[in-house]
């Protein structure tokens, strides 16, 4: 496996404790990882480029097979990429299989997707689909809304969900 230079090996994911899924230009892990090494247009920072050569550690790879041994990372994020994918389910059954302790998933709540009218975004998600997915997985895990929009004058609805999974044994 290669860093984006095509030069650099991989690091020794020993040393590292977070992995940031789907990184884009806002990298916070000591891993970072992503399907793209350019900007792909709906997630820029005004003044802000993407430059994968910049981003310490960067692996190119594809979320839904994710190039790290299981428990790799004491924690794995992922914020705003699981509603760009076909297979929702694949790419957080990827990490929490790289996982040793702790996934993080931060991603559009379905209402507040849908008033925003983003084509980008393929799947769609609720508490329900969440609690869903843990009661069908050996992970226990909590779901909240963690944002929301105004919507008419005196009512608000969520626009955001952030959900945190642990593993029930180690796997």
């Amino acid at each position: 496996m290669t860093l984006v230079d095509g030069e650099k090996l991989c690091p020794d994911t020993d040393a590292f404790s977070v992995l940031d899924v789907g990184c884009g230009s806002f990298p916070e892990g000591d891993v970072n990882c992503d399907l793209f090494v350019k900007d792909v247009g709906h997630r820029v920072q005004a003044g802000k480029s993407f430059d994968a050569k910049k981003i310490k550690n960067f692996v190119l790879c594809a979320v839904d097979c994710l190039p790290f041994r299981k428990n790799a990372f004491d924690h794995v994020h992922s914020r705003f990429v699981i509603e760009h994918v076909t297979d929702p389910c694949k790419v957080i059954d990827e990490m929490v299989r790289v996982s040793d302790n702790k996934v993080t998933v931060m991603c559009p709540f379905w209402l507040g997707d849908k008033l925003n009218l983003n084509p980008t975004h393929v799947s769609f998600f609720n508490k329900k689909w969440f609690n869903r997915y843990i009661s069908k997985r050996n992970v226990f895990g909590s779901v909240r809304y963690s944002r929301f929009k105004p919507f008419l004058l005196f009512l608000s609805v969520p626009s955001e969900l952030t959900v945190e999974l642990r593993k029930l044994v180690k796997q």
